[in-house]
């Protein structure tokens, strides 16, 4: 046996020793210096509380100067301080000459430097604090950090520093000018003293600067240019002064002057300006605009707000649309009445003329079905259902429209009252997921055919050995060979990857830990988001789910539940639980999805909306989510997931440390089975107790802070999980959406997660178009895993599938200098290790059991294959567990001990499971097999378990 072999095993078997000693001395440390920071605290806070000298009994502390500042930042972000409190810090850091330390760091040739000491110079009010970032901004190149300078100059009141902010605007990029839009907010009246005497507002960038402080400061003044920029022929101008008109002056745009606008999007604003002031008037103005092509949708809408919040009004809609000729608007009124069908037909308790009669014939025969279905199938009121059912068999009769939608929907009670058959609902149509076989073929090929051919040129034809002995021999020990080799340079692939995730992981902690918290919530400086969370048969975890998503702390964001289809009461039990009503929404993206039959929203939770639709699959339910969207970014999440409460902050919050856009962004997924749940919230986090789930625990933790941080540092990710993904929405918009064989492409997939990522790659690099994707390790969603082993196999099937669907269909970017990492680092891979690497895994094991069996195998071989297999494997989930646990404490410390342990047993056949399944996949791919499969739902809380799917059966 050679020496070296055993100096390898030794090596890492070390490596391992020593992680897992650092996951517990660091894990030590961090509570030891919490316990000291929170005793500290406490001691200021005391000391600050006590009237007298406060800077002396603070000094008295004794506390370093390090660890004072960050103690004072917590409180400055936190809580209102004293003016005699934050005095004497700001005393204490001037005496410790704080500021201009912070002011050398400005200098400094690092970026980060730079942009720690502009944010921390924030909470220092002082005149050497004002000048170094007044002359930090001026020669500042990177405008990210310009962002923080600007940030400290507005925190710490220098409103002599405003001509210099202004001054940066000038060919400033569009995302810049727009957070200093929102920054420039709390100068409030200083900087709209400043505003007037600015004198010509010719450049652009100073225009928008002034309408987007109009948005948010009234004064006469700024209502004056409001009234001329209106009339500009400057879309961009005409535009961000109706924004202004609408948030602070919407009785200026109350006028049918604007709804001759030349501009789409300022008619469209009129009519929801006038929609706020209800009156008889105002309503035959809205009603009268409803004609013109493209202000049907937002009429409708604004209609339905004036008779919410003037009843009186709901008669005058009625009488219009008794009397209307106008076919388009005549429909457009049907859809408004049929939206309050509940209100009508109530009324024929009292009205029974056969003129009030007809008025509902006629909504229900150019209403929308849905509504009339939605009323019926909730009405228990005996009497009224029998008219009800009365007046749609006079219209069975002549036609009843939306037949099928009646048969599909209705109770079958009330069907079989109407002489109805029950239907099926509407089908989502055949799955066109078109795998290119040709390509999975000559993988398949290559694969199987890799090794004999290494082994003949390099031993049986070299050597000319013709025995069957010999040659079974040294086929069965060269084969265990080259699978050394094959498993060394996996892990050794994952042990790179994880040095640059250890080096991308303590500059996002770093990051973190020095921004200033106030800056994320002001407006502008995160994205906005459209949390949209496909649901299918999820009553067991849905209510949990989504009362975590409308309790997140971000600035600005709206949730989207799309319960596609569900069979069971998942729509029920949203509409019970949240008191949703049905809404007028109505949406402005365009992609091709299965019908909507309804669209809900709640009095008392404004930024929640469930839209429901037939059966589609996971991918359309997203295409529907965009849809209805507001947000300038869309973040996809699956309905059996839980956000903790930070993790959109953790997520987007790296975007302000770079001036490249970014494109998309994923998160870190873990196990919630273990989990202790209480309305939407971790009440404890722990490891499941179940081995299965376990096992999936260390799985994940590998997989994602091993792989997706260390691709991302490459800017080579190619994998965004479904459960939790964020994109841009227009670069979605672009490129037709998710892939559905609704949209452009004619093509579905059920990796809907990674061809959407892999598209964007594709997209910005033929369009020149720079973006990156990139990856936050401790933004954390917890999702519910397969606790049985058929389920997990047919998980691990789909992944397979959705994996060969994407490279095949993108496979013209492998090896493709053209896609830059992606091309050529990230895509190689997938198809050498990923698509090949079942296939060599199962011979592998195949080979190592023929020669245990016959005895070929020596105590070199064995080793070899020991710490290529195992002790290396085993490397990598220790040090990825360890970095995990740098983000914040997850689990216990006997659960770090459990998952050390599991990571070495999970060499010994769950790995092989999940090579069997994949292959299964790779199978199934070239059978052209289609669809999700089965998936159980145990729920967050409680034993039962309960049938659900993931993501629909389409």
């Amino acid at each position: 046996m050679p020496v070296w072999i055993v100096y390898f095993a030794l090596s890492f078997l070390a490596i391992d020793v020593i992680f897992l000693g650092m996951i517990f001395a660091s894990r030590a440390a961090a509570v030891r210096k919490s316990r000291i920071m929170l005793l500290h605290k406490k001691a200021v806070v005391e000391a600050s509380a006590v009237p007298g000298d406060v800077r002396e009994r603070i000094y008295r502390l004794r506390i370093k100067t390090a660890e004072l500042f960050d103690i004072y930042r917590d409180l400055a972000a936190s809580v209102e301080m004293p003016e005699d409190v934050k005095s004497a810090f700001i005393r204490i850091f001037a005496e410790r000459r704080v500021a201009a330390h912070l002011a050398g760091r400005l200098r400094s040739s690092f970026k980060r430097r730079r942009a720690e000491a502009a944010l921390k110079l924030g909470f220092l009010p002082l005149p050497e604090t004002h000048r170094a970032l007044e002359e930090a901004l001026v020669s500042e190149r990177h405008y990210y950090i310009k962002v923080y300078i600007v940030n400290s100059l507005v925190d710490t009141d220098n409103y002599a520093a405003i001509p210099y902010i202004i001054q940066t605007l000038i060919g400033a990029p569009r995302w810049y000018r727009e957070k200093i839009y929102g920054i420039m907010e709390q100068f409030g009246g200083r900087f709209h003293d400043f505003m007037l005497q600015m004198g010509s507002l010719e450049s652009r960038e100073l225009r928008m600067l002034v309408l987007n402080f109009a948005a948010f400061f009234y004064s006469p003044r700024i209502k004056g240019l409001l009234e001329q920029y209106l009339q500009s022929d400057d879309r961009e101008t005409a535009l961000a002064a109706a924004e202004a008109c609408r948030r602070m002056y919407p009785e200026m745009l109350n006028s049918e002057y604007y709804l001759k606008s030349r501009f789409a999007e300022i008619r469209k604003t009129a009519i929801e300006c006038i929609s706020l002031f209800p009156s008889a008037d105002a309503l035959e103005i809205v009603l009268n605009s409803m004609r013109f092509p493209g202000l049907s949708e937002t009429g409708i809408s604004a209609v339905h707000r004036m008779i919410m919040k003037r009843h009186e009004l709901l008669p005058l809609v009625m009488s219009r649309f008794i009397g209307e000729s106008n076919p388009v608007l005549k429909n457009a009124l049907a859809r408004v009445l049929s939206i309050r069908i509940d209100y009508l037909f109530i009324k024929l308790r009292h009205d029974s003329s056969d003129s009030y009669r007809a008025f509902i014939k006629e909504i229900i025969l150019r209403g929308e079905a849905r509504n009339v279905i939605s009323f019926l199938n909730i009405n228990r009121d005996s009497g009224l259902e029998g008219v009800i059912l009365g007046i749609m068999l006079e219209l069975k009769d002549e036609g009843l429209p939306g037949i099928n939608e009646y048969q599909a929907y209705l109770d079958g009670r009330i069907l079989e009252r109407l002489g109805f058959s029950k239907a099926k609902p509407e089908a989502s149509g055949p799955r066109k997921e078109h795998v290119r076989r040709g390509i999975l073929y000559g993988l398949l090929g290559a694969a199987i055919l890799i090794f004999p051919l290494i082994f003949y040129y390099s031993s049986i034809h070299g050597e000319g050995i013709t025995g069957v002995r010999d040659i079974a021999v040294m086929s069965i020990r060269g084969f265990n060979r080259f699978f050394a080799f094959y498993a060394g340079a996996l892990n050794g692939i994952y042990l790179l990857l994880l040095l640059f995730s250890f080096h991308a992981s303590s500059r996002q902690l770093r990051q973190w830990k020095a921004r200033d918290k106030r800056l994320l919530f002001k407006k502008g400086m995160l994205p906005s988001i459209s949390v949209i969370a496909p649901a299918f048969n999820e009553e067991a975890t849905i209510i949990e789910s989504v009362s975590s998503l409308i309790n997140l702390s971000y600035p600005d964001y709206e949730v989207i539940v799309v319960n596609d289809g569900s069979s069971d009461g998942t729509l029920r039990r949203l509409i019970d639980w949240f008191g949703l009503k049905r809404t007028a929404t109505g949406f402005a993206a365009g992609l091709e999805t299965g019908t909507v039959r309804g669209v809900y929203g709640s009095p008392s939770i404004r930024n929640l909306i469930v839209i429901d639709k037939v059966n589609g699959g996971k991918a359309d339910s997203l295409n529907a989510g965009i849809n209805f969207s507001s947000k300038e970014y869309i973040c996809g999440i699956d309905a059996d997931s839980l956000l903790q409460s930070d993790s959109l902050l953790k997520l987007t919050s790296p975007f302000l440390d770079s001036d490249t856009e970014t494109l998309a962004a994923g998160g870190n997924i873990l196990p919630v089975n273990g989990c202790s749940v209480d309305r939407g919230h971790l009440d404890r986090v722990d490891i499941p107790r179940k081995i299965l789930p376990a096992l999936q625990t260390i799985e994940y933790a590998r997989s994602f802070t091993a792989g997706r941080a260390g691709w991302a540092y490459l800017n080579s990710l190619l994998i965004i999980s479904g459960a939790f993904g964020l994109f841009k929405k227009q670069q979605v918009l672009d490129m037709g959406g998710y892939l559905t064989g609704r949209e452009k492409y004619g093509k579905d997939t059920v990796g809907e997660d990674m061809e959407l990522v892999v598209r964007i790659i594709r997209h910005s690099s033929e369009f020149g178009s720079p973006g990156r994707v990139s990856y936050v390790f401790n933004a954390n969603c917890w999702t519910e895993v397969p606790e049985d082993i058929a389920v997990l196999r047919r998980q691990r099937n789909r992944w397979q599938r959705g994996l060969l669907d994407t490279v095949t269909f993108h496979v013209r970017m492998a090896f493709n200098p053209r896609y830059g990492a992606a091309g050529l680092i990230a895509f190689p891979y997938f198809i050498l290790f990923e698509i090949a690497g079942p296939w060599i895994e199962v011979q592998g094991l195949l080979m190592f059991f023929l020669g245990l069996l016959l005895g070929m195998l020596d105590g070199g071989i064995l080793l070899m294959l020991f710490t290529a297999a195992v002790l290396m494997g085993l490397s990598v989930s220790i040090v990825s567990l360890y970095i995990l646990e740098r983000g914040g404490r997850l689990f216990p410390l006997s659960g770090i001990v459990k998952l050390a342990a599991l990571a070495f047993a999970e060499n010994f056949g769950i790995r092989q499971l999940f090579s069997v399944s994949r292959l299964e996949g790779y199978i199934h791919a070239l059978r052209q097999k289609q669809g999700w499969g089965g998936m159980v739902r145990k729920g967050f809380r409680g034993d039962n378990i309960r049938k659900g799917a993931s993501g629909g059966p389409a």
